[in-house]
């Protein structure tokens, strides 16, 4: 809610933006961006095809719905 400085008021405002698609969407964040971190920490970024891990994506869409019984 409160950011001590611009950049951590940038950061707060980017995890609430990609939680509330990630609600938006009907995904679970926890789980989104739990294998969103893991990818990004074990592959090399210009390797990924970034649009298709937006929350938005038919892939993510696929793999992290809520209603889809892996909760």
């Amino acid at each position: 809610m409160f950011s001590n400085t611009p950049n951590g008021a940038d950061s707060s405002a980017l995890l609430y933006s990609i939680t509330q698609s990630c609600l938006m969407n009907e995904l679970n964040p926890y789980k989104y961006y739990t294998y969103i971190l893991e990818l990004l920490t074990n592959s090399k970024v210009n390797e990924l095809k970034l649009d298709e891990l937006m929350p938005y994506s038919e892939k993510m869409i696929t793999k992290f719905h809520m209603n889809n019984g892996t909760d």
